[in-house]
């Protein structure tokens, strides 16, 4: 009776055991599929004229080496958008090697980008070489938004790097955010898809190259 009953508790476990691993594997596929899918676009500076940054004359773009160089007013209103974990984050990436370019309208911090320049050996879905930078992240603060301020801050973000002889560029989006109409229109072509899942503590990267573009 005892061993009869063992036997069925063992069963029990062992199916338990399968459903939580089906589960697992089951989510992690519905997010390699459907949420995990971006647009990975491309630019060209050496041999490509930027549209004119100049759209929104109140628009500056100006990098900060570190988070000593913030006043504390431009902390603040960072800290409004994100709270103090986002400074966390700059300071991190920072240290990280990323550069921070503050985007200001009319004097007042209106939103921020990160990017990392190639040469470092760090691979962010491609590797770099040294004159190419990956734009890690761009956000615009809630109450900027709407005001025509994405495009004229990505013109001048790339007007700086070409500056710098950087010649090209990469930046990828969600394919359902809107931000992809600033993206294109600054000049930045569609490379291909990737998928992004994270497994066993390693990020995992599926492409499916855009047709008719090529990149040497």
């Amino acid at each position: 009776m005892i061993d009869r009953l063992l036997i069925s508790v063992s069963r029990k476990q062992a199916q338990l055991g399968v459903r939580k691993a089906a589960t697992f594997f089951a989510r992690r596929l519905w997010d390699m599929l459907f949420h995990s899918r971006e647009l990975f676009f491309a630019i060209d500076l050496s041999d490509h004229t930027l549209p004119s940054g100049s759209g929104n004359g109140s628009v500056e773009v100006r990098e900060k080496r570190s988070l000593s160089d913030l006043t504390e007013k431009e902390q603040e209103a960072l800290r409004s958008h994100g709270g103090s974990e986002l400074l966390s984050i700059f300071e991190k990436r920072l240290a990280g090697g990323h550069r921070l370019l503050l985007t200001y309208v009319d004097g007042e911090v209106a939103g921020a980008a990160w990017i990392y320049t190639g040469g470092s050996g760090r691979f962010l879905m491609i590797p770099l070489s040294q004159k190419e930078f990956f734009i890690v992240a761009v956000f615009i603060i809630d109450r900027f938004r709407g005001k025509g301020i994405s495009l004229p801050s990505l013109i001048l973000l790339l007007e700086k790097m070409k500056k710098e002889s950087f010649r090209r560029g990469f930046i990828c989006t969600k394919e359902w955010n809107f931000y992809r109409r600033s993206i294109e229109k600054a000049g930045f072509k569609l490379l291909g898809k990737v998928r992004k899942v994270r497994f066993f503590g390693r990020d995992i990267f599926i492409w499916s190259h855009e047709k008719g573009f090529e990149f040497e």
